[in-house]
């Protein structure tokens, strides 16, 4: 075993997703991955990719954990679910430990997961994906049909894990209230609220809560703080952001709700930035 094994909070736990909102199929004998419920301003949206950055611990390798729910009533025996890697462009054996065909669903339960060990060594800046797919065994016969949600097709049987060394926007970034992602701009979100870059990647609804309340309250804060500076004139007390790729930002840091002066210097010309 390299390095330290987390037993990550990106865990997707079913039984805090609102008890299968997902008009879901009723037969027996089936199994799916449950999905965590992201709720925006907008949908309650369903998500069928995990992504790991290592960008975000100081570790060389974890073990990411994916649930799965079978349907119909517990039973009083252990139960095997079969998975099969779809495709991939992670290599066994060099980015994650190759994959078992079966997992023990454990009796007296309905939830089970798959475990995947992965590896920052050999990423360098790629980002790598494993697509995982039940497939029927003697003990479930995947007769689940796709379901939609909010006008999206769900296949509920089918999930990705996406994995990076590099810094990658979190799924709950919500573009409307912090606009576009950076890594300069993720750790000054952080810094002014208070999170730690894992807490991105929690599956504790507290912390994913919090996260979003602070969103919400970041969209009127950070766009007041800059316009102030913009307003005094100074842009050299403005924050940089290289990564910006907005022309017209030229170079600043920006929220929604902030203009950077069209007679202002690109910020790479300026010799100082506090």
């Amino acid at each position: 075993m390299k390095g330290i094994l987390i037993f990550l909070g990106v865990v997707l736990l079913c039984w805090s997703c609102e008890e299968d909102k997902l008009d879901l199929y009723k037969g027996e004998g089936s199994v799916y991955f449950c999905y965590p419920k992201v709720t925006s301003e907008v949908s309650n949206v369903y998500m069928d990719t995990t992504i790991f950055s290592f960008a975000m611990y100081n570790v060389q390798d974890t073990v990411v954990r994916l649930s799965v729910k079978a349907l119909g009533d517990m039973v009083n025996h252990e139960r095997r679910f079969k998975v099969q890697v779809e495709s991939t462009t992670a290599i066994a054996g060099t980015n994650y430990d190759e994959l078992q065909s079966e997992y023990i669903l454990p009796k007296d339960s309905v939830y089970g997961e798959i475990p995947i060990h992965i590896y920052r060594e050999g990423l360098s800046d790629t980002t790598v994906s494993i697509e995982l797919r039940l497939v029927a065994n003697e003990y479930f016969q995947q007769d689940l049909p796709r379901k939609i949600v909010d006008k999206d097709t769900i296949d509920i049987t089918r999930h990705v894990l996406m994995f990076t060394s590099k810094l990658t926007r979190p799924s709950m970034w919500m573009t409307s209230m912090l606009g576009y992602f950076s890594e300069v701009k993720f750790n000054f979100f952080n810094q002014e609220m208070g999170f730690e870059p894992g807490d991105w990647f929690s599956a504790d609804n507290e912390i994913k809560s919090s996260i979003g309340n602070k969103m919400i309250i970041a969209k009127v804060y950070f766009a007041n703080y800059l316009n102030a500076i913009i307003e005094a004139g100074d842009p050299t007390k403005m924050p940089q952001d290289p990564e910006n790729s907005n022309e017209a930002d030229k170079g600043y840091m920006t929220f929604p709700g902030v203009t950077i002066p069209e007679d202002w210097p690109m910020a790479s010309e300026l010799k100082t930035n506090n």
